[in-house]
């Protein structure tokens, strides 16, 4: 399977884990709030002869490129690879990967050295692929496929810069954004001020909608939110 099926196949799993988090309500988008990675296997072992290509900027003199044999995709919707890196001298390092595609991050894993030996990142954590780092091999990665996805206009706005973007041929359900709130919390004065503030900006970034209306609701009493 080549990248772009893998990636493809990625994207239709994160649509399939945003559609199961949202719940009962018609159209509503919400991550899942008890998501957890799977357990992540140790780097596998990739063969730098047979490495397909990421096009990187200009002036960046290193050559990146991505082993088919590493890619893998996880029941939680991660897309995992080893991307290597060649300097102009020839000498490689690489990176063990994975790219989140629900929420457009990616997380690096552990890093190979010239030395021939994998050295593990302790406490990783995941960034968006737009973010201010020292390369963004992973967002080329994501770019360079003729894949499309259906994503929130106004959630994806950061996440799809630089990448193509049209509005859809048919007809979409309007998505819910809702807000929730521990019950015990309704009067509470700070509480009210902070959900004011988040409605008068989603109000300011909405379109607007037949309804007009932003949903804001307590939580029933009895009810538990995971934090």
């Amino acid at each position: 399977m080549n990248i772009k099926k893998l990636l493809c196949t990625s994207l239709l799993l994160g649509s399939i884990h945003l559609g199961y988090a949202a719940g009962p309500t018609p159209g509503q988008v919400v991550l899942d709030p008890d998501w957890t990675e799977s357990e992540v296997p140790p780097p596998p072992r990739f063969n730098k002869d047979k490495l397909v290509p990421i096009d990187m900027p200009k002036y960046v003199s290193l050559k990146f490129g991505v082993d088919p044999a590493t890619l893998a995709i996880t029941p939680d919707g991660i897309v995992r690879y080893v991307m290597v890196a060649t300097n102009v001298s020839g000498s490689i390092n690489a990176m063990y990967e994975g790219i989140r595609c629900a929420t457009g991050e990616v997380k690096t894993y552990a890093r190979y050295a010239s030395n021939g030996e994998w050295s593990t990142v302790a406490e990783p954590q995941w960034r968006e692929l737009n973010s201010n780092q020292p390369s963004k091999h992973a967002l080329a990665l994501a770019r360079q496929t003729d894949l499309i996805a259906t994503v929130p206009e106004c959630h994806t706005t950061q996440l799809r810069s630089g990448l193509h973007s049209f509005p859809l041929p048919v007809p979409a359900r309007e998505i819910t954004v809702s807000m929730l709130w521990h019950p015990r919390l309704h009067a509470d004065a700070a509480h009210r001020w902070l959900r004011g503030c988040v409605r008068e900006v989603c109000a300011s970034e909405a379109q607007p909608s037949p309804t007009g209306k932003i949903s804001s609701t307590p939580f029933p009493t009895g009810s538990r939110k995971n934090n």
